[in-house]
């Protein structure tokens, strides 16, 4: 009798320390991972370890779930609208702007029933506020451009250089120009006790008002 209670005993005790655990529970190399899981370390810094479900599969509450596959983006390959980035649609298995806003701006990743830089254009048709409709076509406004080749709204300030027109265009604070005169138009030139000198800024020659002792004036300090 005393044998059989300490075998029960010895029974219980295994156990309690050979237990199956659910994903995302700590475990030890001795516990059973259940549900397609298996124990592991949880990355090469931290000593603790859980049940981690396998590949292409991820934790949620306490099941192995298959994971969400990132989404397809502008004209990648498609087999329904779900698998396309929010406000696209899978067509002809490739994810595009719906009909109704159908032109894609990169630069946001969105869709717009406006036009973009350099379209055909009808009064104020273009989109965003840095854009114009100029000569049916849409422009940048005095004071805009386009970043790059794939800014389609002329996302970037276009800044008026040393002895440049100020009257509609902001001066370029990078240089340290302020916007000075009284006649039409006012000029962008360096502050008082400074001068424009050449220096090399990330690999180019630029202009920058400068002391006397080389000292750099900013207007965005």
């Amino acid at each position: 009798m005393k044998l059989f209670v300490c075998a029960v005993a010895l029974c219980l005790v295994a156990v309690s320390f050979c237990a199956d655990k659910k994903p995302g529970e700590s475990c030890t190399k001795d516990d059973k991972c259940t549900l397609e899981s298996e124990c592991k370390r949880t990355d090469s810094y931290c000593p603790e370890m859980k049940c981690h479900c396998k590949e292409n599969k991820v934790a949620e509450n306490k099941k192995c779930v298959d994971a969400e596959k990132p989404k397809v983006m502008y004209d990648g390959i498609c087999a329904k609208t779900e698998d396309c980035y929010t406000g696209l649609e899978c067509t002809d298995k490739k994810c595009k702007c719906p009909a109704a806003k159908k032109n894609y701006i990169e630069i946001t990743m969105t869709c717009t029933d406006k036009i973009l830089f350099g379209k055909n254009c009808k009064d104020t048709a273009c989109e965003g506020n840095n854009m114009e409709c100029k000569d049916t076509k849409c422009v940048c406004k005095v004071g805009f451009k386009a970043k790059n080749d794939k800014d389609k709204i002329c996302s970037e300030i276009d800044y008026a250089g040393l002895d440049g027109d100020c009257d509609k265009k902001t001066c370029n604070p990078m240089m340290g120009l302020e916007c000075t005169g009284t006649g039409t138009p006012k000029k962008c030139t360096c502050p008082k006790d400074t001068e424009a000198k050449e220096v090399y800024y990330m690999s180019d020659k630029v202009k920058k008002c400068l002391t006397a002792n080389g000292i750099f004036f900013s207007y965005l300090c």
